[in-house]
């Protein structure tokens, strides 16, 4: 049994196959398996993003594998590249597999610095969740193999636990937050500088509740110009429904908070879970909860696309872009990582549950349940500020995967790649890939 991070929920085994999958649902759109997870040595679970190496290789973690290795047997979760072959199909090789003593469980996605390293972190140690965790390097060889190194490692109190998503500044120092601990347990912001041996700076701690200043900080943090920090929490702040904050330094060592946006949780959104810029300055993200809530579904809403605007006297005033509908209606729901832009200024993303397939009816339930199988979307500007949405694939549970919760990586010809978690041949997620 997966051990307490996550619930892992099994389809059917299915045969898979790399050439193109196009289905009714596909919206004119060509879907391609590039590997299926969960196979002898294999990592299994693939939750985060993936990146390109300067050759086209993609490389991304899987939460946990490979089997039969540690955390119980389940395996502690592994770093894999996808190399493209010159008949259109990809090789998947795992680089680490985590034992346990250098992290467990990875929690974000691999980011290159400079030098080609990998960077990444991990949420346990063997035996230790929610109030622990690693930074770690992954340093690759001219044979091809990689070498891992711990930077840091939390201690679940007073310097932070539970590291999330990382960011480099143009010096190689690592940016992150930490869901749980700091003085109030309700997460921090820190810095590992790479001129001082990654040794740890706290620019944050959230005071959590009562405050206002939010707790429980998720996803990557953002620069501006200036240098100046941007990041969201999922819950507390005014209506304790999260925030979007920003750091601004103050002389050589303090950060200031301000918030930006507090969510009611009402049609504004709920949990916030990052925020990027986009090609007009704005902040954009999304929303776990709130947004629409006439849907079967989605009793709190089933989650929003906003956009956070900066005005002249300091302010950012929120305007919701779309607010998904969720299963029955044959929209996507539950987004759960930070979206992504192409070249034209489109908006792509994917939810964890919603569309038309995968639902209930007198027949029972697909593998994915009532909520759906996940979608990936894609909302397009028009004039006037108008956004509009559409499905560019939705998932139906069986060769394809379900619960694409990773955000999604473009490639210069606009091709869109992810990960869906669960499903696929060995029932424990694929990679996938979706050309225009």
């Amino acid at each position: 049994m997966f051990n307490q991070k996550y619930t892992v929920v099994r389809s059917l085994a299915l045969t898979i196959f790399t050439a193109a999958l196009v289905g009714p649902c596909a919206w004119g759109q060509t879907f391609k398996i590039l590997h299926a997870f969960g196979n002898t040595g294999d990592g299994l679970a693939p939750q985060f993003g993936q990146v390109f190496d300067g050759q086209g290789n993609l490389y991304g973690v899987t939460d946990f594998g490979p089997s039969g290795s540690g955390c119980n047997g389940d395996g502690c979760g592994t770093v894999y590249q996808l190399k493209p072959n010159s008949d259109g199909s990809w090789t998947e090789t795992v680089i680490h597999a985590f034992d346990g003593s250098d992290g467990a469980f990875p929690e974000s996605s691999p980011i290159f610095d400079s030098q080609g390293n990998l960077d990444g972190s991990t949420s346990c140690v063997e035996g230790s969740c929610f109030h622990a965790g690693f930074v770690y390097q992954l340093l690759p060889g001219s044979d091809g193999t990689w070498t891992e190194s711990v930077l840091h490692q939390f201690s679940g109190s007073w310097d932070g636990g539970y590291p999330g998503e990382l960011t480099l500044d143009a010096a190689g120092n690592i940016y992150g937050t930490t869901r749980f601990g700091g003085l109030n347990d309700a997460g921090t912001v820190f810095s590992l500088n790479r001129s001082s041996g990654w040794q740890e700076q706290l620019l944050h701690v959230f005071d959590g509740y009562p405050s206002d200043g939010g707790g429980g900080p998720y996803g990557a943090i953002t620069f501006d110009a200036n240098g100046n920090l941007y990041g969201t929490t999922l819950g507390e702040g005014a209506y304790n429904s999260g925030i979007v904050f920003k750091l601004t330094k103050q002389g050589s060592l303090f950060w200031q908070q301000t918030v930006l946006c507090a969510f009611t949780g009402a049609s504004d959104g709920n949990a916030p879970l990052g925020v990027v810029f986009g090609p007009d300055g704005s902040l954009y993200g999304v929303t776990q909860g709130g947004g629409y809530t006439g849907g079967l579904y989605c009793v709190l809403g089933c989650g929003t696309v906003f956009k956070l605007t900066p005005n002249s006297d300091g302010t950012w005033t929120e305007t919701v872009l779309y607010a998904f509908r969720g299963p029955g209606l044959h929209d996507g729901a539950t987004p759960t990582q930070r979206i992504t832009f192409d070249r034209a200024g489109n908006i792509y993303g994917t939810t964890a549950g919603g569309s038309g397939r995968g639902l209930c009816s007198v027949f029972g339930c697909a593998p994915c349940g009532a909520n759906g199988c996940g979608t990936v979307f894609k909302l397009t500007p028009s004039s006037g500020g108008q956004w509009t949405e559409s499905i560019v694939y939705s998932f139906s549970g069986g060769l394809d995967g379900f619960k694409p919760v990773s955000p999604l990586a473009i490639d210069g010809a606009g091709n869109l790649y992810g990960t869906a978690a669960n499903g696929g041949l060995y029932n424990y997620g694929v990679a996938y890939e979706i050309t225009p």
